[in-house]
């Protein structure tokens, strides 16, 4: 994998010490993508820190080029995720 964007929305601060739950989920998967979903949150009352999304390729390091999300991997992520598969990466 390597990661092609990054969007981070910062809504309020962590003090030191804080308890925080951490959330991660992928959103889309496509072709030779996948939309990751990141949430930060207040582990006492669940309002919201942060908000992030990611994309991140598939690649082929060898080869200097992106290649297809692999079988195995896709398999697991849709039934993890309940999401359907889209393509037009």
């Amino acid at each position: 994998m390597i990661v092609a964007e990054v969007q981070i929305t910062y809504r309020a601060p962590i003090h030191f010490g804080q308890a925080v739950r951490v959330g991660v989920r992928v959103s889309r998967l496509g072709n030779k993508s996948m939309r990751w979903e990141y949430s930060i949150e207040n582990a006492q009352d669940g309002s919201i820190f942060a908000t992030a999304t990611s994309v991140q390729v598939a690649y082929d390091y060898p080869a200097g080029k992106s290649m297809p999300v692999p079988d195995a991997w896709r398999k697991k992520i849709t039934i993890y995720e309940g999401i359907e598969e889209r393509g037009n990466d």
